[in-house]
């Protein structure tokens, strides 16, 4: 065989278009792994200290665009956002407007159906969202929510807190701080320590502890060199309150509960990615195409050649392919590889496996996940079950946690004014939702207007 008749065998590579960023590169360790080496060995635990900056437990960039990657994680942890700070301070009470029923007609009276009163429901703002909303760039609820969803994505949420040097009782700005644009910085022995921000390409600012302001404008000022402030001709200086989920993993540093979960996003993100390419490429390689008896031109080779991956892409599969060779010792061969594929069930049921286990990592609901779970265990009553008990150990936890940090921080002596602690509790899921009620309409053969239409009282449960 002559050696210029390879260069008429082409071979047609598999096109590939990356869904997850992640997935690039020449990476040989798993996500996990990656991650975690964000950490580096100065910030392993031990009684002793290391002075200067504390590097991140992981990677927190890489942990919040988890949220692009994977639907069921970036519904957790919204859900989760939603249910810790979203419902807003319990005094937000709601104005009820009680309108007269209409829609009677004479029959139904007569028959003794009473139509329920038309409610209408009106937000009022709270004590803290009078007092925060002038402080911050939009809203109270605004900041909050960008803060929750760091906390649960990254495990650490910040708020910077603007004061004026001439007057450090003074607050005059409230504002978010990327998760992972900050970091701790040790000074000494006796745990003095601020926080260096690094955001957005700019020089790197100093910010105190809460209440820190003055010790911390004298250690600057000792000349020890452990620290300069870059800004320090400002006529403002900045705390900061710093939100951590609790952890024994990290001294300085909260640590997300999901990220064992890792593993199975990237198996998802796998999973999608081999699907998407499937149907990229056709599921190409699925046959071998033989011109046998005589070679080509190469010109018409690259006719052929074009024609085939025409076939690729986007909305060109199932196309033909006609053929028109003037020589009659050439003669084209298709050789079929592919067998009919059962990868759409297998599809189906990993990617739904992968699903329930993170939410199982969230510890969120499947409902409230768009999981549907059959059985027993989906049975009716699931849902009110599942938000008490979603409430009870999960948001409940982190609603303490918010109200305890915002009350030591802007809620004390040198916060704001007119708050305290007790204005910071948060609205439960259980105070929204009347879960006996929802239990009873769950178990009901009639709709709720239909039951309330004949002078049933969902309040009083399910008929004996």
């Amino acid at each position: 065989m002559a050696d210029d008749t390879l260069d008429q065998i082409k071979v047609i590579n598999r096109e590939q278009v990356p869904l997850f960023a992640q997935l690039g590169g020449d990476r040989q360790e798993s996500l996990q792994t990656v991650l975690m080496k964000a950490q580096g060995e100065e910030a392993a635990s031990r009684q002793g200290v290391t002075l200067g900056e504390q590097q991140h437990p992981y990677d927190f960039i890489q942990v919040k665009s988890f949220v692009t990657a994977n639907e069921h994680h970036s519904t957790c942890i919204y859900t989760k956002v939603a249910a810790t700070v979203g419902l807003g301070f319990i005094d937000s009470q709601e104005e009820t407007i009680l309108d007269e029923p209409d829609g009677l007609t004479q029959a139904s009276t007569d028959a003794g159906f009473v139509m329920p009163p038309k409610t209408s429901k009106i937000y009022t703002d709270s004590k803290v969202d009078l007092a925060m909303n002038p402080l911050c760039m939009i809203s109270a609820t605004d900041l909050l929510h960008d803060i929750c969803e760091d906390f649960w994505s990254a495990g650490n949420g910040y708020i910077e807190v603007v004061r004026e040097k001439g007057s450090l009782d003074k607050i005059v700005g409230l504002h978010h701080i990327p998760a992972e644009e900050i970091t701790v910085f040790l000074e000494d022995m006796r745990y003095n320590f601020h926080y260096v921000l690094k955001g957005n390409g700019t020089n790197e600012r100093r910010f105190a502890r809460f209440g820190d302001t003055e010790d911390f404008l004298t250690r600057a000022g000792e000349g020890s060199g452990v620290f300069a402030l870059e800004d320090a001709a400002s006529d403002t200086v900045s705390e900061v309150i710093h939100f951590r989920q609790p952890s024994g993993l990290s001294r300085w540093y909260g640590f997300a509960k999901w990220l064992s979960a890792v593993p199975i996003i990237e198996l998802a993100q796998m999973l999608m990615q081999w699907k998407f390419d499937f149907f990229l490429n056709r599921g190409v390689p699925e046959f071998i195409f033989l011109l046998v008896g005589q070679k080509l031109k190469a010109d018409d080779w690259k006719k052929i050649e074009d024609a085939l991956k025409a076939n690729i892409g986007l909305g060109n599969s199932h196309k033909s392919l006609a053929l028109n060779i003037a020589n009659p010792e050439v003669k084209a061969q298709v050789e079929k590889l592919a067998a009919e594929s059962k990868g759409e069930d297998t599809f189906a049921t990993t990617k739904e496996t992968l699903a329930l286990s993170v939410v199982t990592a969230h510890r969120v609901p499947p409902l409230l996940a768009g999981i549907q779970i059959p059985g027993k265990l989906g049975a009716s009553n699931e849902l009110p079950n599942a938000l008490a008990a979603f409430q009870l150990l999960v948001i409940g936890p982190a609603q303490r946690l918010f109200q305890q940090t915002l009350g030591i921080t802007l809620g004390a002596d040198n916060g704001i004014p007119e708050l305290e602690s007790a204005d910071f509790a948060f609205t439960k899921i259980t105070e929204e939702l009347d879960l006996g009620r929802m239990d009873t309409m769950s178990k009901m053969r009639q709709t709720a207007p239909e039951a309330q239409a004949e002078g049933r009282d969902l309040n009083e449960g399910v008929k004996e």
